[in-house]
């Protein structure tokens, strides 16, 4: 009888240890919950990306390669990275909308000529220069802004 229960203990034991095994490698998933009850028709929610209306879509195409090629090193859409976050910029500007394409291409002349608005965030930014994009005509900033404005 003893000999029946070692050899019963030594296969718990091996069982345990080969479940332990499959845990800590990664093969064994227990299957999610899906909270329904006819797991058969589950169906993955897929993020469709910005709702773009088509007389915009070449913009924000064009505006995406242009803002990750000049301007996502210092930012994001939401949240700070080195400059601040450009969702609701145009917004933000809507007085003076002349003022951010002067701030974008040259923000140094706008400090330079104590404008109130450039040196408020020069300030807020610890005076970092934000780099200067004379290259962009007014046309590449508004397909930035497209971006900016959709890609939230």
């Amino acid at each position: 009888m003893r000999f029946i229960f070692n050899i019963l203990s030594v296969a718990a034991f091996a069982c345990l240890g080969f479940f332990f095994y499959l845990i800590i490698k990664g093969s064994f998933e227990a299957p999610a919950y899906t909270g329904l009850s006819d797991t058969s028709t589950v169906t993955a929610v897929v993020d469709q990306g910005p709702n773009v209306p088509s007389e915009a879509q070449a913009a924000f195409t064009s505006g995406e390669k242009l803002f990750k090629q000049n301007c996502s090193s210092c930012h994001k859409l939401k949240g700070k990275l080195v400059g601040p976050p450009l969702e609701g910029v145009e917004e933000k500007y809507t007085d003076d909308p002349e003022w951010l394409y002067t701030w974008i291409k040259n923000s140094s002349k706008l400090i330079k000529q104590k404008d109130e608005k450039a040196l408020a965030i020069w300030n807020e930014y610890n005076q970092s220069v934000m780099t200067a994009f004379p290259q962009l005509s007014d046309g590449q900033i508004d397909e930035i802004l497209t971006y900016i404005r959709y890609g939230v």
